[in-house]
């Protein structure tokens, strides 16, 4: 097993940029421009919602059906934006009201979660657990791409660049205590590497570890950085 660096000491927490997901949203900022997605004319499309779906209303006729949090639809002949109101089957009978605007292009899904909902597992967990078993358990989680409960994201946009590695992060695992940035490493120098987990220290961070130290030219390793969740 890899070694994974936990950082014990108290640290001052350091300003973290918030990067957005390719087709994740989170339900709770769906407003204004925020609710219009574009989806296939032609193709079947897939909404995913944190929550079983009770009923969906819309403002045209659709071809739908719905499998517990899952909604499959087509657009049909409609070539005009369609409005839709969600009703989840929760206690509240929570409803998020989005506008689909129909595209050529292919079968879109498109993924919804709520930012305020908590896994209850992962936070008896993270609460139970000795500090340094919880962050190795979110680093073991990713890296065995499982999750294992926390909630998961993808990310574009974000990436660093040196004279020997090109930095790209791709996804983002989020607990209640923790949360974890998973960054493809990439060797773009002229020789083979061999990286320490210090070399990437941030300011901030709890704990790091890489799958591999040595990286040959042009290879690529992946880089696991957790924080507490309000750093």
């Amino acid at each position: 097993m890899k070694k994974i660096i936990l950082l014990i000491t108290l640290l001052v927490c350091a300003t973290v940029p918030v990067f957005s997901a390719e087709n994740v949203h989170d339900i709770k900022v769906l407003a204004g421009n925020e609710r219009f997605f574009d989806v296939s004319l032609s193709d079947i499309n897939l909404l995913k919602f944190p929550y079983d779906v009770k009923e969906v209303k819309t403002s045209k006729k659709l071809s739908m059906t719905i499998e517990k949090s899952n909604v499959f639809l087509s657009m049909g002949a409609h070539n005009q934006p369609v409005e839709l109101f969600v009703v989840f089957n929760t206690k509240e009978l929570k409803t998020v009201n989005i506008i689909l605007v129909p595209k050529r292009i292919p079968s879109k899904t498109l993924t919804f979660f709520d930012s305020d909902k908590k896994n209850d597992a992962i936070v008896d967990a993270e609460k139970s657990l000795p500090y340094e078993v919880a962050l190795r358990n979110m680093i073991l989680a990713a890296k065995d791409n499982s999750n294992d409960g926390y909630f998961s994201k993808k990310i574009q946009g974000n990436h660093k660049k040196t004279s020997q590695l090109f930095l790209q992060q791709i996804k983002e695992l989020a607990g209640y205590r923790f949360r974890l940035e998973v960054w493809e490493v990439k060797n773009i120098s002229g020789e083979n590497l061999y990286l320490e987990e210090t070399d990437f220290y941030v300011h901030g961070m709890r704990a790091l570890s890489l799958d591999t130290n040595k990286l040959d030219i042009g290879k690529s390793t992946k880089l696991y950085i957790v924080y507490r969740t309000n750093d």
